[in-house]
């Protein structure tokens, strides 16, 4: 029996994200973890992928099909915010 997905199911993105997630960790030569960071003073950010020994954050951003103009420079927003 195949099951229908939601419209906003974002469980192919999720995937990819583990995959990207990998291919990173080559090309940096790192291992990469997603975690929550605590910053303190209650603000918690979620990292897709951190290496505390060599002082790495990655962001991963996936998507099937084109990028919506306000996704253009998500990531590069998201990682200034930090």
């Amino acid at each position: 029996m195949e099951t229908s997905h939601h419209a906003s199911d974002s469980s192919e993105q999720r995937r990819a994200e583990i995959s990207l997630r990998e291919l990173a960790e080559v090309a940096l030569s790192c291992r990469l973890t997603a975690e929550t960071l605590d910053l303190g003073a209650g603000t918690k950010i979620c990292v897709d992928g951190v290496n505390f020994e060599a002082r790495t954050l990655c962001e991963i951003h996936s998507r099937i099909g084109p990028l919506k103009p306000a996704q253009t420079k998500k990531v590069a927003s998201d990682m200034l915010k930090l």
